[in-house]
């Protein structure tokens, strides 16, 4: 099932009429999410990450319709699971692993020993 399907039944509408700001908003949330620092691999629709995904619904929840009384409980939600993106393993590439030659402290000590790199 296509975002936009899984999006508009979240949101119950049945009707295709207001799929073009349906569509608008998704774009906005994986927009967002990459500007943000969510890495394009968790944001493709053919393996979004699932936590990504409820992120997306929930922008969308919060953003769609005009009397929404939730609007910023969705939102809070959204705000919560991009944190939780950023923050977890996937986004891993931002901050690589070293080799085992330059791992240590920033104090230039590669053994992680204390006796740094100084005579």
């Amino acid at each position: 099932m296509a975002m936009l399907d899984d999006v508009r039944a979240c949101l119950r509408v049945t009707s295709t009429m207001t799929d073009a700001e349906i569509q608008m908003w998704i774009d906005a949330a994986i927009e967002d999410m990459r500007r943000c620092g969510v890495h394009d691999s968790e944001l493709s629709d053919e393996g979004m990450n699932p936590l990504a995904k409820s992120a997306v619904i929930c922008f969308v929840k919060g953003q769609y319709g005009y009397d929404n009384t939730e609007a910023e409980r969705f939102l809070e939600s959204y705000r919560l699971m991009l944190a939780a993106l950023l923050n977890s393993k996937t986004n891993e590439y931002l901050y690589p692993a070293t080799d085992d030659s330059t791992a240590g402290d920033s104090t230039g000590d590669p053994a992680g020993d204390g006796e740094g790199d100084e005579p």
